[in-house]
């Protein structure tokens, strides 16, 4: 099964689950007001220092940038 998601979406389901994770936050951070600490729970983040490295991995700059950018 993993062999065929990958074969349809190029990515892991665990990838895919990442950067849905990651698209939902970028969402949240510009399109609400919430804290980022509250994002960062909301998406299941134990903290807000281990939200933001993920975050940055994936979107390539900090939740505070986009924070900013909105």
């Amino acid at each position: 099964m993993v062999r065929l998601f990958y074969q349809a979406f190029g990515m892991s389901p665990i990838q895919y689950h990442q950067l849905m994770r990651a698209h939902a936050a970028r969402h949240m951070i510009q399109f609400t007001n919430e804290p980022l600490t509250v994002i960062a729970e909301n998406l299941g983040f134990s903290s807000i220092h281990a939200f933001s490295p993920f975050f940055k991995t994936i979107e390539g700059k900090n939740p505070s940038y986009y924070r900013r950018k909105s």
